[in-house]
């Protein structure tokens, strides 16, 4: 469970609000009665890193996992720094 997982059922018929990420509230916010607004102002963006153990380095799965996580990444509408 994600820290944003645990966040919704602490606005779910209250009136706290939460700060989530988009793609994460589009796909909750209908199914619990949710309304969805824009921030009314600009963020920085954030920083997010992959990490693992470098004896996993050269573990097939492991860089398989890795890569689907890069090309995620790589969608239309997100940066990364990933070589």
């Amino acid at each position: 469970m994600t820290s944003f997982t645990s966040a919704l059922p602490l606005i779910v018929d209250s009136d706290r609000l939460a700060i989530l990420p988009r793609s994460f509230a589009k796909a909750h916010a209908e199914a619990l009665g949710l309304a969805m607004r824009p921030l009314p102002l600009a963020l920085p963006p954030i920083e997010m890193s992959l990490v693992w153990y470098l004896g996993n380095e050269r573990d097939a799965k492991h860089a398989w996992t890795r890569g689907l996580v890069r090309d995620a990444v790589r969608s239309p509408g997100l940066t990364s720094s990933l070589p």
